[in-house]
């Protein structure tokens, strides 16, 4: 078997001095894993001296810290709420809960809010003690450019506390944001990256010879290219950084990525093409021609490379390090780059030699990445960035026909012609538990002939009795049950990666293949288009990393595609509407089929492809930071 390795999480010996300090506080000894996570080796010590510090960890309360610290302290009344301890970690957990809705920054005036509503009654002194600790920066920006950003588009989190987003911004020029150092650190990077790429590129050859190359792959391919693909071609070749957007399903995909591939390579370079997960890499890898001279990679694989193959077929790449052709790459394209965020943008922009021609490839109705940012929208109302459109074809596929149409509120009652798109209706969770079964076990694969380890089951959320979890349980049931002999994993169980290690980003998906006494070998999906691609098994000894991968919440699918989908909506009365953006991204993971199983009513919102929840922008300084260079 294959050395690779997962590492292990924290001992029983090294999380024991935490266990200790979360009994005096009279909190779950379980928090300890997750602290020492958070808090590196110093936890139990760091803890001690802040017991506020446990809101660093998701789904802790500040009413829970404030508990734990009483108790710590042997305290008979509350706790002091001016504490400079407290006001300091709150700065810090109100940031940190921003990130998890997709800000990667907040103004200064709505963390005050904020604050004031856990009962601080001098925000700005805690701003002031966040920033002398180093757990928060403050950066400045015109009222002018932020709003560049924030009107780019709108979130689809709901903030935990609304009067935060209510809040009245200030009159003056300027406005100060507060964000989290790495995440700031981040957005600078990628800004500076940008700005970099920009001013160090050169044309790849004039826009005449960008036609004549045009023509000639439109030759070879046997396809009209539409006028829109040309000139989005002509932009690639002439510019350093391009958005170049498209709607779901199109075939000028493939032209514009074979158009941009010989562009390349008649001016004497190479091309690269990333996609987020290595499902879409696969996907995108076996739609191109074998003679396209285009390499596929998963994302985290180019960033942080582990010994595999390249996804495309017959691509001559090797595996990418520092001095590969996939980071030396003269043309980079990054396909669903809607699922990109701000990180990871700055991670590929920085990986990216001088003049190296960068190429956003985005749908921009999908949602917006799961991590902090809005990257293409922001890049998109910079004014910096040209974009270029694809269009939209005049009969779309019936996936991107109904997708469109479900972007618009209008839900299919029918099949399609093809049976590409069929509605389930169903009237309580069992049965769309029961439903769903059938449809990955039986249905989809007798009339598709899709085996079910390529069928994704999506969902709206993780949890719910028709979300990712209980769906999970299910099909674990029926497809492999047993006594779950490894952390609740047996071999042959479908399970996804819920954290992002080197070389594998959160929601890649494998297969159990052997269980030991410290860990699992998981055989994980291939990038590439035949077999012989598929690594060895990789041992992971973190049993925090994997949950079971039969169903996905779609922001974990966001940015990979299967062969088939089955997006279940939970059907009870009262559940609310689905967001429009939502259930295009749900629907267009598939590539030739997905099932709908969902209520008799109506449950998507007539809207222009993007939901706000109430006040619920997200706000990011990126807009701000590219134009000041």
């Amino acid at each position: 078997m294959s050395e690779s390795r997962i590492p292990q999480h924290a001992s029983p010996q090294t999380v024991a001095p935490i266990v200790s300090v979360l009994q005096r506080m009279g909190a779950p000894p379980a928090l300890a894993p997750g602290l020492h996570r958070a808090l590196g080796a110093t936890a139990a010590e760091d803890l001690t001296a802040n017991p506020w510090l446990l809101l660093r960890l998701p789904g802790v309360t500040v009413e829970q810290a404030d508990h734990a610290a009483q108790h710590l302290a042997g305290q008979s009344g509350p706790v002091r709420p001016e504490d400079p301890r407290r006001r300091a970690a709150l700065v810090q957990h109100v940031l940190v809960r921003a990130t998890r809705q997709g800000h990667t920054a907040l103004p200064q005036e709505q963390v005050s809010a904020q604050l004031r509503g856990h009962g601080v009654t001098s925000p700005e002194a805690a701003v002031q003690e966040a920033l002398d600790r180093n757990l928060v920066t403050a950066r400045s920006h015109s009222d002018e450019d932020i709003d560049a950003g924030t009107d780019a588009a709108e979130a689809a989190d709901t903030p935990e506390d609304d009067s935060a987003v209510e809040a009245e911004a200030p009159t003056d020029q300027d406005r100060t944001y507060l964000a989290l150092p790495e995440l700031a650190a981040s957005e600078d990077q990628l800004a500076s990256g940008i700005n970099r790429l920009i001013a160090t590129s050169e044309p790849i050859m004039d826009p005449f010879t960008a036609r004549e190359t045009v023509a000639a792959t439109a030759t070879r391919l046997s396809v009209d290219i539409a006028p829109e693909v040309e000139a989005a071609l002509i932009t690639v070749a002439l510019r350093g950084v391009s958005i170049v957007t498209h709607a779901a399903h199109m075939p000028a995909q493939v032209q514009f990525i074979a158009g941009a591939a010989d562009i390349a390579h008649a001016g004497g370079g190479r091309t690269t093409v990333v996609t987020p997960l290595a499902a879409s890499a696969r996907a995108l890898a076996e739609s191109l021609p074998d003679d396209v001279p285009v390499s596929v990679y998963p994302l985290a694989q180019l960033l942080d490379p582990e010994p595999s193959a390249p996804a495309s077929p017959g691509g001559t790449a090797a595996v990418p390090t520092a001095a590969s052709p996939a980071l030396a790459a003269d043309l980079v394209i990054v396909a669903d780059a809607m699922a990109v965020d701000t990180t990871t943008a700055a991670e590929l922009v920085t990986a990216c030699a001088d003049g190296t021609h960068l190429v956003l490839l985005a749908d921009p109705h999908e949602r917006f990445a799961p991590g902090p940012g809005q990257v293409v929208p922001d890049l998109r109302a910079s004014g910096i960035v040209p974009v270029a459109e694809l269009g939209t074809p005049d009969a779309p596929q019936p996936l991107a026909r109904v997708a469109l149409e479900m972007l618009a509120g209008r839900v299919p009652a029918e099949p399609s012609p093809g049976h590409e798109v069929v509605p389930v209706t169903v009237t309580s969770p069992a049965e769309a538990t029961h439903r769903t079964l059938q449809l990955l076990t039986d249905s989809i694969p007798r009339a598709f002939g899709v085996d079910p380890d390529d069928t994704l089951v999506v969902t709206v959320a993780r949890s719910g009795s028709c979300g990712a979890e209980a769906l999970n349980a299910a099909c674990k049931a029926q497809l492999n049950p047993g006594p779950g002999a490894c952390w609740g994993f047996d071999v042959g169980d479908r399970v996804v990666q819920v954290r992002a290690t080197e070389g594998r980003a959160a929601g890649e998906r494998g297969t159990v293949h052997e269980c030991a006494d410290t860990g699992v070998w998981v055989r994980w999906d291939r990038a590439g288009s035949s077999p012989s691609e598929t690594a060895g098994p990789v041992f992971v000894e973190d049993s925090t990393l994997l949950r079971h991968g039969w169903a996905f919440p779609t922001s974990v699918a966001h940015g990979g595609r299967w062969p088939a989908v089955i997006a279940v909506v939970d059907p009870t009365p009262g559940t609310g509407p689905l967001p429009p953006d939502l259930a295009y991204t749900m629907l267009t993971r598939a590539q030739l089929h997905v099932s709908l199983v969902w209520g008799a009513d109506p449950l998507v919102t007539a809207g222009t492809g993007v939901t706000a929840a109430p006040g619920g922008r997200r706000h990011t300084r990126l807009v701000p930071a590219v134009r000041e260079g």
